[in-house]
């Protein structure tokens, strides 16, 4: 009887470690901290860093905006979508990152400008502020029933708003006093043809 026991408890430890191992091995997915005690938190077990980032698409009125990242994991991109509720703070895995593609919802549908356009970097326990990745389209040619749109985008980075610090102190009082500023550099020419498509094509 206790052998049968034993070996039941052996058999759930074992299976305990085997899920454990399983979980290890998925993708870190990224998440938004909620408030300053789970931004700190993030901060001192130095396993993740936060980002804070934002975008405008000029001359666009965005109700909403979602960005591609992606991260080289040996020959392979890990990439994640940066969205809604997700937007502006978000809780990652260090390295550095390429910004692949900015989505832009301004009433008449969702406009997706394919990258890459910018890279971050951000250290495990840093709480980095890597500013405003701003895109200026230019649309030449194209229409809701003609071909595909033609212009330019313009690149460029901007420091995060001073509205946007003083949102920040008065969420994360604590740990936005740690924050560094990292702008992100653009990737190659700030002057580029515009490639509309899907974020994911």
């Amino acid at each position: 009887m206790s052998r049968l026991f034993f070996l039941a408890i052996r058999g759930i430890a074992i299976a305990a470690c085997l899920a454990g191992e399983a979980r290890s091995q998925e993708p870190e997915r990224p998440f938004t901290p909620s408030n300053d005690e789970a931004v700190a938190l993030v901060l001192t077990q130095k396993q993740k860093g936060v980002v804070i980032f934002d975008a405008i698409v000029s001359p666009f009125r965005c109700g909403a905006l979602y960005t591609m990242i992606g991260r080289k994991v040996g020959d392979r991109w890990q990439k994640d979508i940066f969205g809604g509720g997700n937007w502006g703070m978000r809780a990652i895995v260090p390295g550095e990152y390429t910004i692949f593609g900015v989505g832009c919802e301004d009433g008449l549908g969702t406009k997706d400008f394919k990258g890459p356009f910018a890279t971050f970097r951000v250290g495990a326990g840093e709480l980095v502020d890597v500013g405003v990745l701003k895109l200026e389209v230019k649309i030449k040619s194209g229409g809701l029933l003609g071909p595909a749109p033609s212009g330019t985008i313009h690149k460029s980075v901007e420091r995060s708003g001073s509205d946007r610090d003083k949102r920040n102190k008065q969420r994360f009082p604590t740990s936005f006093a740690r924050v560094i500023r990292r702008p992100m550099t653009i990737v190659g020419p700030v002057d580029v043809g515009i490639k509309e498509k899907g974020l994911f094509e």
